[in-house]
């Protein structure tokens, strides 16, 4: 018997082995896997080619950083000028592209296509207000 109770207390005094400590590699972001910021990335080409004109006193669009995002998804007067679904349709990328005319910017310098790119792959993304 007592060599039983030494027993008993041994092995209820051992702890469960969970295995060997893994430390899993942190995996670098995929360069391809990249998102688009409306704010870092979209709202900047508007400064540079849109808001001269699309301003506070345009009739149907205002490009300015206070009011881009909500003017082309919800409030513009033809909004929305997005489409996730079907970028390259959507009435933002006609006009930048000229589908849709006139072309915007109607006057140089137009957006170039590592510029319309970019809006359309903020388009593929959802054209999140990030």
């Amino acid at each position: 018997i007592p060599l039983l109770v030494i027993m008993l207390i041994l092995i209820s005094s051992c702890e469960k082995d969970s295995g060997p400590i893994v430390i899993k590699p942190v995996i670098p972001p995929d360069p391809m896997d990249t998102t688009i910021s409306f704010m870092e990335d979209i709202q900047p080409l508007f400064n540079i080619h849109c808001i001269q004109c699309h301003n506070n006193t345009h009739p149907f669009l205002d490009l300015r950083e206070t009011f881009a995002y909500n003017q082309l998804v919800y409030d513009g007067e033809n909004a929305p000028y997005v489409d996730s679904i079907s970028p390259e349709d959507s009435y933002l990328a006609a006009r930048l592209y000229g589908i849709e005319w006139p072309i915007m910017p109607p006057d140089p310098p137009h957006f170039t296509t590592k510029e319309i790119d970019t809006i359309i792959q903020w388009l593929n993304e959802g054209y999140k207000n990030n």
